[in-house]
């Protein structure tokens, strides 16, 4: 019985349970830090890409409803296109803080950065030899015209004194008209080209907003998981203190049975 005892002590390892643990401890006692900051970098570079295409997006759509408006707008609705763009603009950067919380899952992670703003109210056009010579065409347009509508009065003696004053009043209605018309097209072209250049720039205002955001998040959440790691560090590390400890007991009661185990067996040996 003694030897049998002797043997299965000796085949015996105590505490596998416990070394178990312990391996499963050293292998995640940093609570995969390194798999979690990859999966944050991976995460944020598709946010960042996916936030890049709905901006490109964004701008595209405000600068083609713009232009759109622009085309059928009167002289005097051009003066309201700033207003309605910041408002086309605000819009834009709501939808897109809404994606950017959603993509750093933090509510509100706008930080410090400022609303995207465009840069300024378009500048008045001044006028160019462009409307002088128009307003001289549609002048003299308008007295061939003039010409042509009173030829019937020339005909007529008593009326023959008044086609000069119509001739008149019709070459200055047509040179007003020209006039008129070349500089709403020409306002209108200059609005097209303020916008353009000022979604430009509220893109790139929009971008490094998105950049801004998706570094300071990339900067907390590595903070956090850091800081997760070093307390799992430290409670992984104590644990395994503690297994040792249970280990090195469990080995010295093994040693002290296989040792009273062998004195007994000698003795009865010695006695036959």
């Amino acid at each position: 019985m003694i030897e049998v005892e002797i043997r299965n002590l000796r085949d015996s390892v105590p505490g596998a349970e416990l070394r178990a643990e312990r391996s499963q401890l050293l292998a995640d006692r940093d609570g995969r830090r390194g798999e979690r900051l990859v999966q944050v970098r991976s995460r944020l570079q598709r946010a960042r890409g996916d936030l890049s295409q709905q901006i490109a997006e964004a701008t595209r759509a405000t600068v083609a409803g713009a232009r759109a408006w622009v085309d059928t707008a009167s002289r005097a609705e051009l003066g309201s296109v700033p207003m309605r763009l910041q408002h086309e603009v605000d819009h834009h950067t709501r939808v897109i803080d809404a994606a950017m919380a959603a993509a750093v899952e933090v509510a509100g992670a706008t930080g410090y950065v400022a609303s995207p703003r465009i840069p300024e109210d378009p500048p008045h056009r001044r006028r160019r030899n462009e409307d002088r010579v128009t307003i001289l065409v549609g002048a003299s347009a308008g007295l061939g015209l003039g010409r042509i509508a009173v030829t019937p009065l020339e005909m007529i003696p008593a009326l023959e004194f008044a086609s000069i004053p119509v001739t008149l009043v019709l070459g200055g209605v047509a040179a007003w008209w020209l006039a008129r018309t070349r500089g709403l097209m020409a306002d209108r072209a200059q609005s097209r080209s303020w916008i353009v250049e000022s979604m430009s720039t509220v893109r790139a205002q929009w971008e490094q907003r998105v950049q801004s955001v998706l570094l300071e998040a990339e900067a907390d959440l590595g903070a956090a998981i850091m800081a997760e790691s070093r307390e799992q560090l430290a409670s992984a590390q104590a644990r395994i203190v503690e297994i040792d400890g249970e280990l090195r007991e469990l080995a010295a009661a093994r040693s002290g049975q296989l040792a009273s185990c062998e004195r007994d067996l000698a003795a009865l040996n010695a006695a036959l």
